[in-house]
C-alpha cells in the first residue's frame, strides 16, 4: 500500500503543478477558475495521501495489496502530464489541449487508484471517510464546465464515451467490498457493471441477465467461486470463455489450469487484467 501511496503522492503533485500553471497561463476566466479548483483539489489530495502515509506508518498497518501498479500503468499516467507541461512551458498550449489533459488524466486509473486507497483506509479510520465524496464533486467541477465550453459538442461526446459502452456488461463477484469497489471503478467508465457479494447472488445473475465478462473470487460464503462455476455449466450457463478468477488462494491453481480458465494471483496487475477484459470482450 505504501508503494501505491508513494507515487499518487508523485501524481498529486504533478497535478497540481499543471493545473496552477494553466492557472496563471490561460485568460478565460471560466477555464482559470476550474484550473484553479482542481489545483487546490490536488493540493487536498496530496495532503489526504500524506496523512495516510503517515497513518500506516504510524499504526504499523499491514495490507494485503489487491493490486500491482506496474510501471506501464505509472508512465501512462504521468506521461499525460509531463506532455502537457512541456506544451504549456513552451506556450503552445491551447484551451482545448488543457481539457484534452484533464480528461486524459482525470478519468484514467489514477483516480482510481486513489479511491481504492481512501476506501481500504474508511474502515479504520474516520479521517478519510468523506473524501471518496469529494472526489465526486472534483469531477463533476469538470463535467459542468465541459458543459458551458464553447465548442463543446466533441468533449460531450468524448465524456459519455469515457464514462459507458452501454451494450457490454461485466458481473463482478466478491466477498470484500474494497475489492468490487476497485474493480467497479477500474471497469464502470466504459462498461455497464453489475456485483455481487457471494457466489450464491452471482448464480442468480448469471441466471437472469446476460453478462460479457465475470470477474470472481474463490473464498466467499454461501458458494465458492468454484461451486459457482460448476453450478453454471449445470445450468447451461455457458461461462468458460468469459470468467476469470481474481485470488489470493493458489491452491486452485491446478484446477484452473485443467480447465483452461483465466486467473490472477492479488495482488494483480491493473494493466493486465484491464487488457484480459477487453480481449474477451472484443472477442463477444
Amino acid at each position: 500500500m505504501l508503494g501505491i501511496i508513494d507515487f499518487l503522492l508523485t501524481i498529486e503533485k504533478i497535478a497540481g503543478d499543471t493545473y496552477s500553471q494553466g492557472a496563471n497561463y490561460f485568460k478565460d476566466n471560466k477555464l482559470v477558475n476550474l484550473l484553479n479548483m482542481l489545483a487546490e483539489d490536488e493540493a487536498f489530495h496530496f495532503h489526504i495521501m500524506g496523512s495516510a502515509s503517515d497513518y500506516i506508518k504510524r499504526n504499523n498497518l499491514k495490507f494485503n495489496d489487491v493490486i500491482i501498479l506496474d510501471e506501464e500503468t505509472k508512465n501512462k499516467i504521468t506521461n499525460i502530464f509531463y506532455h502537457y507541461l512541456d506544451l504549456l512551458n513552451k506556450k503552445e498550449l491551447n484551451e482545448f489541449d488543457m481539457m484534452d489533459c484533464i480528461l486524459e488524466s482525470e478519468y484514467s486509473e489514477w483516480n482510481d487508484i486513489f479511491l481504492y486507497v481512501i476506501t481500504s483506509l474508511s474502515k479504520i479510520s474516520n479521517e478519510f471517510k468523506y473524501v471518496a465524496a469529494k472526489m465526486q464533486y472534483h469531477l463533476n467541477k469538470i463535467e459542468k464546465y465541459i458543459l458551458i465550453m464553447d465548442n463543446n459538442k466533441d468533449y460531450i461526446l468524448k465524456l459519455q464515451n469515457i464514462k459507458r459502452i452501454w451494450d457490454k456488461k461485466i458481473l463482478i463477484i466478491d466477498d470484500e467490498d474494497s475489492v468490487r469497489f476497485l474493480l467497479r471503478k477500474m471497469f464502470e467508465k466504459k462498461y455497464m457493471v453489475d456485483e455481487a457479494s457471494d457466489g450464491e447472488e452471482g448464480l442468480e445473475l448469471l441466471k437472469n441477465k446476460y453478462y460479457d465478462v465475470i470477474l470472481s473470487d474463490i473464498d466467499m460464503p454461501k458458494k465458492t467461486g468454484l461451486e459457482l462455476y460448476k453450478d453454471s455449466l449445470d445450468a447451461g450457463l455457458n461461462i468458460k470463455e468469459k470468467i476469470i478468477y481474481i485470488t489470493a488462494n493458489k491452491e486452485n491453481e491446478k484446477f484452473f489450469k485443467v480447465n483452461n480458465l483465466a486467473y490472477f494471483f492479488k495482488p494483480f496487475s491493473v494493466k493486465d487484467i484491464k487488457q484480459l477484459v477487453e480481449n474477451i470482450i472484443l472477442k463477444t
